[in-house]
């Protein structure tokens, strides 16, 4: 079933959704630090609580190839950072840190950068089609 892969991720959500709080309750340099890393991408993603959030831009053009890199962003993230087990006051703070992680997402995005050329030649070497795919996504949509 589709809720066993793993990294978890939830395609086309609204910035509530993918941070988990009003936005208006985020500080306004934390959310431009957040756009300004995704300014290249068709996307925004959040990652918290081991599970990825990604926001489509509305004026994303190739939809396949930013599912395909936010995927890929998302295993990243998964391998690279460690779930623990802690009280849930210090998870919800954890988990506030995590989502305003800058320097962790931009990590993230230069691995994509550096090594999803890579990655798409392997696949299409195998065989892949990476132009197709069937993913649930949501109908949401942000204006940057």
């Amino acid at each position: 079933p589709a809720s066993a892969v793993q990294p978890a991720i939830t395609f086309g959500c609204s910035l509530e959704q993918a941070w988990g709080c009003d936005v208006a309750q985020l500080q306004p340099q934390q959310l431009a630090d957040w756009v300004q890393l995704y300014e290249q991408q068709g996307y925004l993603l959040v990652w918290r609580e081991g599970h990825a959030y990604v926001v489509i831009k509305q004026d994303c053009k190739q939809l396949q190839q930013a599912l395909l890199r936010a995927i890929w962003q998302a295993a990243w993230l998964d391998s690279n950072t460690v779930a623990t087990q802690q009280p849930l006051q210090q998870q919800q703070q954890r988990q506030q840190q995590q989502c305003s992680n800058t320097a962790l997402l931009k990590s993230s995005l230069d691995a994509l950068d550096g090594q999803f050329g890579e990655f798409l030649q392997e696949a299409h070497g195998l065989g892949w089609n990476t132009d197709v795919g069937v993913f649930r996504v949501g109908n949401t949509r942000v204006v940057l």
